[in-house]
């Protein structure tokens, strides 16, 4: 649309990639940081050493899964799906 931003860009400053919001390095830092919270089990703490929220574990996954660590997305959702309660809740 007209008069709309282009969210690609370059920083001139820098010379770094930008989607608008995050450089590739903070991207990247940000996805090795998800990769060293999740557990084993697939599980992605709230934070360090604290409950697993849903709503931001499965926020965590598409994140994951947007950056192409697919695997551990997969394994995020799996820990979902096998700890789920019977009455639907976590």
């Amino acid at each position: 649309m007209a008069g709309e931003r282009a969210y690609t860009s370059t920083l001139e400053a820098t010379g770094t990639e930008h989607s608008g919001l995050l450089c590739s390095r903070e991207l990247a830092e940000t996805t090795e940081w998800l990769c060293q919270q999740q557990k084993p089990s697939g599980e992605i703490p709230w934070a360090g050493g604290a409950k697993m929220d849903p709503w931001d574990h499965v926020h965590s996954a598409i994140g994951l899964a947007a950056m192409g660590q697919l695997e551990r997305a997969r394994a995020a959702y799996r820990y979902m799906v096998e700890t789920q309660d019977d009455n639907g809740g976590w």
